[in-house]
Order: C-alpha cells, then sequence, then structure tokens
C-alpha cells in the first residue's frame, strides 16, 4: 500500500445562511444540493452538529 493510499481525504463543508433542512440530506424535497446529497449518503455524514457561536441569527 502506497503512503497515500493510506491516507483518507476528507473534505468539511461551512455553509452561511444555511437552515438545518435546507439539503435534500436534511429532509428539503426541492433536490436543490444534489452533489452535496450524493457525497452525504456516499461518505461520513455527522446529522447532528453544533456551534457555541453561530455567524448569523434569523429573526
Amino acid at each position: 500500500m502506497s503512503k497515500s493510499a493510506a491516507r483518507p481525504n476528507g473534505i468539511v463543508f461551512f455553509t452561511d445562511q444555511q437552515r438545518f433542512d435546507s439539503t435534500g440530506v436534511h429532509g428539503n424535497p426541492l433536490e436543490l444540493t444534489p452533489n452535496f446529497d450524493r457525497l452525504a449518503a456516499e461518505g461520513t455524514h455527522l446529522f447532528n452538529s453544533f456551534t457555541c457561536q453561530p455567524v448569523c441569527v434569523s429573526g
């Protein structure tokens, strides 16, 4: 096994101005994010994540 094959690649998405249900993987039926949904289905996906200091707040 080569050195590069032993280390997996990782991608972390940080989005702004997005509600918890705005992607298909989180229940939105409008198919607005097909590539994101595919990546989430094929890889490791965290359904619950939290921040101690959100960047924005909707009112």
